[in-house]
C-alpha cells in the first residue's frame, strides 16, 4: 500500500513538472526582470467619514438680528 502512495506522489509531482516545463516553453515569460507584481500586494487606505448631525433653532426675532 505504501508503494502505490508513493508512485502516486512520484506520477502527479513527475506529470505536474512536465506540464509545467512544456507551459513555459509554449508561452515564455515576457515581463521584464525589474517587474514588480503588485496584485498580491494589499494596501489598507482607509477613509473615515464622520457625520455631525448638529442643527442651530433661531426664532423670528433672534433671525432678524442674525442678518445685521
Amino acid at each position: 500500500m505504501m508503494f502505490l502512495i508513493i508512485l502516486f506522489v512520484v506520477v502527479v509531482g513527475g506529470c505536474w513538472k512536465i506540464g509545467k516545463a512544456a507551459g513555459n516553453s509554449m508561452f515564455p515569460d515576457e515581463r521584464p526582470s525589474s517587474y514588480v507584481d503588485k496584485s498580491t500586494t494589499i494596501v489598507h487606505h482607509h477613509h473615515h467619514h464622520y457625520h455631525d448631525n448638529r442643527s442651530v433653532h433661531v426664532d423670528g426675532k433672534q433671525f432678524k438680528d442674525l442678518k445685521k
